[in-house]
């Protein structure tokens, strides 16, 4: 079973795509993506994407068709259950690479790709702030500030407040 707050999967797989809002090999948050799909239980199935072929959004292209990876993107999304996103926040905003993804999966508006989509936004840093903050209080979306609290027998117990 898979808990995921409002909604409980049993008997089931959940399946995520997840990305990083960073091209740089050596990424924290890269390196957050792949911790996550060899930390993930087996009833969660997460598959990465690389954003590194995805182009610059331009309505020419579009208009022009699609390119392949932006394609391929979009099919694996729909075929998904969610997305996951680990990002850095640059200058307390999107990083490029992340609203330009974001940018081609919403379009078109009526058939995007994102269209009743769970997503999660998570972050990794060397510098103390958490970069998925800024990044999902810009996008509209509740943050929830996770909080772990260790008890006296040694296991965690975690709970999220609403930020």
């Amino acid at each position: 079973m898979v808990d995921s707050g409002a909604m409980a999967i049993v008997g089931s797989v959940f399946n995520v795509v997840a990305f990083a809002g960073s091209l740089r090999r050596a990424s924290y948050n890269r390196a957050l993506v792949r911790a996550a799909t060899e930390l993930a239980p087996s009833a969660l199935h997460i598959m990465v994407f690389e954003l590194d072929d995805i182009p610059l959004y331009s309505e020419d292209i579009e208009a022009a068709g699609a390119p392949p990876s932006v394609i391929q993107l979009r099919d694996a999304i729909r075929k998904a259950d969610g997305l996951l996103i680990a990002t850095p926040e640059y200058n307390y905003g999107v990083p490029g690479v992340l609203k330009n993804a974001i940018d081609w999966l919403s379009r078109p508006p009526r058939d995007s790709a994102l269209n009743g989509k769970v997503a999660a936004v998570m972050g990794a840093s060397r510098y103390s702030r958490n970069g998925a903050q800024p990044i999902a209080i810009a996008a509209g979306i509740r943050f929830y500030r996770h909080v772990r609290t260790a008890t006296a027998g040694g296991s965690c117990r975690a709970s999220a407040r609403e930020v």
